[in-house]
């Protein structure tokens, strides 16, 4: 009986190493993978001013990409989009203390968060708001039915959907102007790659 228990917890710390092992693995692949370049561009936002009191705000906004673009989540076996059953949203709020710190917290439905995508939004509502990339804070929801190929990982990119690297369109689409499906050559694992781009990204 004593021989049987034994038997059982070294058989349950195998298990647990071996889960270990695999986190470890899947971890450090996408911590050593190659990064998207960035060529960063400053943009100052507007100054932080004091309201004097507390004050905050929400918004929702359609972000349902056109037809065309590739899906994340689903790896070899992942789509490009073709339609829609629901809506996919951002859902933002603002908050502003009587100082006049704010922050941003922003919802999308998507895969996950992204540095380019901060760096992207940041950029274009600098000229418009008191919010900077680093009160700025975006993630997502984890749909596995929403675009892809916008991170600044390269693993994810190569591997979160059926389009290898990274796509300009995912990350700069306006909702009802379809723009080109990637085209490029075959990349490895027979998915299409898309071809290399240059990118600004203000801060």
């Amino acid at each position: 009986m004593r021989r049987d228990t034994d038997d059982m917890k070294i058989g349950k710390l195998g298990k647990k190493a071996a889960t270990l092992f695999v986190v470890f693995i899947l971890s450090g692949c996408a911590f050593w993978s190659e990064r998207v370049q960035l060529e960063i561009v400053g943009q100052k936002h507007l100054p932080q001013a004091s309201a004097g009191t507390f004050m905050a705000g929400a918004a929702k906004e359609d972000i349902t990409p056109p037809p065309g673009m590739p899906m994340a989540g689903y790896s070899l076996w992942a789509n490009q989009g073709r339609g829609f059953r629901t809506r996919l949203y951002t859902r933002a709020v603002y908050l502003k203390d009587a100082s006049g710190a704010a922050v941003a917290l922003v919802q999308c439905d998507l895969l996950a968060g992204s540095l380019l995508l901060n760096q992207r939004v940041a950029e274009l509502i600098a000229s418009q708001t008191d919010i900077g990339a680093e009160n700025l804070m975006i993630a997502g929801t984890h749909t596995h039915s929403g675009p892809g190929n916008y991170f600044d990982s390269n693993f994810y990119n190569d591997h979160a959907s059926g389009v290898v690297g990274f796509h300009p369109n995912t990350l700069n689409f306006s909702p009802g102007k379809s723009p080109a499906p990637s085209s490029g050559p075959a990349g490895k694992k027979g998915r299409q790659k898309s071809p290399p781009e240059k990118r600004r990204y203000g801060i």
